[in-house]
């Protein structure tokens, strides 16, 4: 396929910036601290940390280092919860108001939010959304650093792809976020020419698909695609000339003459990324669950190798064996008969002392440990009480130690926040491209609207919240019952104030409150 002299001059461009995010990937260290992480914390994640040369297809073995497998138990129980309490796909999670504090108790716009809402709600299950998550989360818990792709989907509405931790690289914008992503990937011959046309893909790509023994046909290609914003950015045209960012995919290793593979643009930055606590002008997150945890993980695989050898050899300790008896029968019951003085026996050479109790239980406390620190325990719940060996605490007890365990997931959940917040943005804006939604009342054009997200930590304080406000209308009414003949102190309170507020903190749906001039039509007649 023939491209003009700009888009050559793009890709040239594009080629030599992805070059330097490889380099500062490598430089940087995280490729080496990652791999560590993958390799004791969260295996068949390394595929893409090995080296550059990453093999597409890798299937052997790469969990040799794992003699317990606590530390990834424990990050896929982060993964699992933060999935199940954050973005339940049966619970409604997303919470879309207006940005004007006076229009969100409004019904009109109550009213069309909710019906849009249920709309996102569901186009996100028609999709991958949901699939891909729980891989997202658990490299996020264990890395720092996790991401994947958004795109609209004919079909399925939404197409979300999962980027491997190693697979992609990132850079910042002036506003400290990422808004650029290099991701590198493979897809064999025949499906880079189902995507993008037997014009489109390099000479050589198009020798192996038009080979006469087709056995080239699945053969990896390495290609990779640079997202960055647009600094070319025309708004005279309305392709991806005119869009906020632009996309370039081409196939690595070949000529500099080779053409692109692709060049699109979007309106948004369709990387949706989990950084956790970087530092500075880190890149990549440096507060992960799996780099705390990666010491304790270190050790408890060194204890369990030295667990299981000193129990080897107390069951199979080593023998002295006399000269008669070399033939001796060594299975489970065997019998050897022999003539001569019992100090011929076959004897142990010597007396194994192994501390099997006190090691078992060194392991037990740092499973324990790394079940802590990784976050597990908190989805736990009913752990609690065997770890503590209370089996009769109270629901307030077991709340403020769930509570004490949920604080450590703080700044990976503000993180959450930060990055459901961008899919969900990005999500709307192709819903409402795609037309996908009713269109607002006239009142409603240019509205602008907040997303907030409901998850378990926002519920349990939402009910402090309102169990507070009920607990001051309830001693309104004492006072009033104590002392009838004053004025009455629930004129202090604002019952309907008080129901709204009730209302969204139990996040519940707004049809259910009666529009106030209705409500205040039926007091008239009342």
């Amino acid at each position: 396929m023939e491209a003009s002299p700009n888009v050559m001059r793009i890709m040239k461009r594009a080629k030599g910036r992805a070059g330097s995010l490889l380099d500062a990937f490598e430089t940087g260290g995280w490729r080496a601290h990652f791999r560590d992480i993958a390799r004791y914390c969260l295996n068949r994640r390394g595929e893409y940390l090995e080296s550059r040369d990453y093999d597409p297809n890798h299937g052997g073995r790469i969990n040799q280092a794992i003699n317990n497998g606590m530390p990834e138990e424990s990050i896929h129980t982060v993964a699992s919860g933060m999935m199940n309490s954050v973005s339940n796909p049966a619970l409604p999670w997303i919470q879309v108001t207006p940005e004007d504090e006076d229009l969100k108790d409004d019904k009109t716009i109550q009213d069309h939010v909710w019906r849009q809402l249920r709309t996102l709600y569901s186009l996100i299950n028609d999709s991958n959304v949901y699939d891909t998550m729980p891989q997202w989360y658990a490299e996020a818990a264990a890395f720092g650093t996790a991401a994947f792709r958004l795109d609209p989907h004919p079909t399925n509405t939404f197409k979300a792809t999962h980027l491997p931790i190693g697979s992609f690289q990132l850079a910042n914008g002036g506003d400290g976020t990422p808004d650029t992503c290099l991701y590198r990937y493979a897809r064999t011959v025949r499906q880079l020419v189902e995507l993008y046309g037997i014009n489109a893909v390099s000479r050589a790509t198009r020798e192996k698909y038009n080979a006469d023994s087709g056995a080239e046909r699945d053969h990896f290609v390495k290609c990779s695609n640079l997202i960055e914003p647009n600094v070319d950015r025309d708004r005279n045209f309305l392709d991806w000339r005119g869009m906020r960012f632009r996309s370039i995919t081409w196939e690595d290793g070949v000529g500099d003459n080779e053409p692109p593979l692709k060049i699109g643009g979007m309106h948004m930055f369709p990387i949706v990324t989990i950084i956790t606590g970087a530092v500075g002008e880190q890149v990549y997150g440096g507060y992960a669950r799996g780099m705390r945890v990666l010491p304790e993980s270190r050790q408890l695989q060194k204890e369990e190798e030295q667990l299981a050898k000193g129990t080897g050899k107390m069951i199979s300790p080593p023998l002295n064996v006399p000269h008669a008896l070399r033939r001796a029968d060594g299975r489970m019951n065997g019998i050897n008969r022999y003539r001569g003085q019992r100090s011929d026996a076959i004897r142990p050479t010597f007396q194994v002392q192994f501390p099997y109790q006190e090691m078992k239980d060194t392991t037990r406390d740092r499973e324990r440990k790394i079940q802590e620190i990784s976050g597990a325990s908190v989805f736990r719940t009913f752990s609690i009480l065997d770890q503590t060996g209370n089996h009769n605490m109270t629901i307030p007890e077991v709340q403020e130690r769930r509570a004490e365990a949920a604080s450590l997931l703080g700044p990976l959940l503000r993180s959450v926040n930060t990055s459901l917040r961008h899919m969900v943005e990005v999500m709307w804006d192709y819903a409402e491209r795609d037309r996908k939604f009713e269109e607002p009342p006239e009142i409603l054009q240019g509205l602008k609207l907040r997303v907030d997200f409901v998850n378990q930590l926002s519920l349990e304080q939402a009910s402090s919240l309102t169990n507070a406000a009920m607990g001051y209308a309830n001693a309104m009414a004492t006072l009033d019952q104590s002392f009838p003949g004053r004025a009455p102190a629930s004129d202090n309170l604002d019952l309907d104030l008080l129901a709204t507020e009730l209302r969204q903190g139990f996040f519940v749906n707004p049809k259910l409150q009666v529009d106030p001039r209705q409500r205040d039509e039926g007091r008239q007649q009342r």
